[in-house]
């Protein structure tokens, strides 16, 4: 559900609310590539490269086939 919603906050351009949901949802599953590869993209986006990096890299550690982020 947090990660559904941060999509949609994401959409919307409420990055923050977005990385809010993101973060909520991996205090529920630390593994959930999709809410790590998410919030790297809006890290990205916030010049925030070396964080983004490392959820980009526990995104693929949690699933090596993980696809692009949405």
């Amino acid at each position: 559900a947090y990660v559904n919603r941060g999509l949609i906050a994401a959409r919307q351009g409420r990055a923050v609310d977005a990385a809010a949901d993101f973060r909520r949802a991996l205090e529920i599953d630390p593994r959930m590539a999709v809410a790590h590869a998410n919030l790297a993209l809006l890290l990205i986006e916030a010049d925030q490269k070396p964080a983004a990096i490392e959820h980009l890299r526990s995104a693929l550690q949690s699933n090596p086939r993980f696809p692009q982020p949405r």
